[in-house]
């Protein structure tokens, strides 16, 4: 699989239809926005363990209603 698929380095999140969608987790398969409307405890949880920091700043700034967007 190519690797522009991912949103991120660590591969946690990809594309799909321009959107971030998790890669992994209880949500798996979830957009990230979708998550994070209805889910936020989820976001909270992921803050809180051993995440890389891109990961958390991905987090973060959903949790702040910005979303990664396709360069």
């Amino acid at each position: 699989p190519s690797e522009d698929r991912f949103v991120d380095p660590d591969k946690r999140f990809h594309w799909r239809d321009g959107e971030a969608v998790f890669g992994f987790g209880e949500y798996r398969g979830m957009s990230l926005a979708d998550v994070a409307s209805r889910y936020p405890a989820y976001l909270d949880w992921i803050l809180n363990k051993d995440f890389s920091q891109e990961t958390k700043r991905i987090v973060r700034d959903a949790k702040r209603g910005v979303f990664p967007a396709r360069s």
